[in-house]
């Protein structure tokens, strides 16, 4: 998995990354790379065997970190 494109928008965050076809995927959001809580923004993502992009609403954190899972 390669996060190939990270955009912030207003209020949304918008993430592009590459697949494997019929493999799921998940996107997690932490406030805190140290606290090991992470929640998940969208869940089950069917990789395509190319680029996925997702949208997510931005939390009112001072910071945020993203990851793409393989489930």
């Amino acid at each position: 998995i390669v996060i190939t494109s990270f955009l912030v928008a207003s209020s949304r965050v918008q993430l592009t990354f590459t697949s494997d076809l019929n493999q799921a995927y998940r996107v997690e959001r932490s406030p805190s790379l140290t606290s090991g809580v992470w929640t998940s923004l969208i869940d089950r993502i069917l990789g395509t065997g190319g680029m996925i992009t997702t949208n997510s609403l931005i939390q009112s954190h001072p910071a945020e970190f993203y990851r793409v899972r393989r489930l």
